[in-house]
């Protein structure tokens, strides 16, 4: 039974780490359901495995061609950016990424070990001067520019005082690579801790902080269909940071997380338990 293999311990209690770790897995599994149509195409030789070989000759084949072997910059900071993400998904280091490597290219922000590559994804970014940091200038003219005279937008200023008094942890008025680690993935942000907080508080009824057989039968139709809240919907999929129509834009929104529902896969991904 699914409620077993949750427990872990085998208290025939479900606690809250046991939950976070099921949602954890539910999610990694939509993950690579989400990710295999890509994996198919660029498994060329059909090895159950995706080289760098074989994910440059589909992605970046014809800019080569079209350039005389060469990438226009834009086109290059792609490569870098898909480069250095091959590599860090790479976590058993054999040079090929398998189905579940690949879904943590794929979706970088749902996997711990990508934060690196991210993070310097942004600093690539944001960072014009190349000093390997991040200034409040850098950032905003990314996305305004003051024309002569014009009044400077309520939401400059808000977006100034959050940069430096959340995010520049140091007080440098510079965010450096850790810094943007903390800006990207919060410390404090866990969608799993807020998943299984929601669940636990609305079946368990005797208060005791853990999840029975029985809590969770009494409220099944809750766990079938849980959609209540829209950032915790168990039906939700994420749609990849890599943008396959290579439409040019960041790849981590700073102030939300990537979380719109997915247009090839909107079945549930979830086990009931």
């Amino acid at each position: 039974a699914i409620f077993d293999r949750i427990d872990t311990n085998r208290d025939n209690l479900l606690d809250k780490n046991e939950i976070k770790k099921r949602i954890k897995r539910n999610q990694h599994k939509g993950l690579e359901k989400e990710s295999s149509k890509r994996f198919k195409v660029l498994d060329t030789n059909e090895d159950g495995t995706i080289t760098w070989e074989e994910y440059k000759d589909v992605m970046f084949a014809s800019d080569f061609a079209a350039n005389n072997g060469k990438l226009t910059p834009n086109i290059q900071s792609m490569y870098t950016n898909d480069e250095r993400k091959f590599v860090d998904a790479d976590e058993d280091k054999d040079d090929m990424l398998t189905l579940m490597e690949f879904a943590a290219f794929n979706f970088p922000h749902n996997y711990p070990h990508m934060l690196n590559s991210l993070a310097m994804e942004s600093l690539d970014m944001y960072d014009k001067n190349k000093d390997g940091k991040i200034s409040w200038k850098e950032y905003i003219t990314s996305m305004y520019n003051s024309e002569s005279g014009e009044a400077e937008p309520g939401w400059v200023r808000d977006e100034e005082k959050i940069f430096l008094l959340r995010h520049d942890k140091d007080g440098d008025e510079l965010l450096n690579l850790e810094e943007i680690k903390s800006w990207i993935i919060p410390e404090d942000s866990s969608e799993e801790e807020d998943e299984a907080t929601h669940l636990i508080e609305t079946a368990d009824l005797d208060q005791d902080g853990k999840l029975s057989r029985d809590e969770i039968i009494s409220h099944q139709s809750f766990f079938a269909g849980h959609t209540e809240r829209p950032h915790h919907d168990w039906d939700r999929m994420e749609r990849p940071d890599h943008d396959w129509d290579r439409m040019e834009r960041p790849h981590h929104d700073w102030e939300r997380n990537y979380d719109f529902e997915s247009e090839d896969f909107p079945d549930r991904y979830h086990d009931e338990l």
